[in-house]
């Protein structure tokens, strides 16, 4: 009983998952795209964010 209750407590915390909103997306993006450029391949000091893995920039920006 106590492990049906615990699964069903993990389960209702999936439904406050934050939704995707593409428009705030597209936002920030453009907040990126004036330093680092459309393809995310900057013209000045900038660091190129061309092809970085999804993991790696999540820990840059997070650091």
């Amino acid at each position: 009983m106590k492990k049906l209750g615990l699964l069903l407590l993990c389960l209702s915390s999936l439904s406050f998952a934050a939704e995707y909103d593409p428009v705030r997306g597209e936002m920030l993006s453009l907040s990126c795209t004036s330093c680092h450029g459309s393809e995310g391949k900057s013209e000045a000091i900038t660091p190129y964010i061309a092809g970085m893995g999804k993991t790696n920039m999540y820990q840059i920006l997070l650091d």
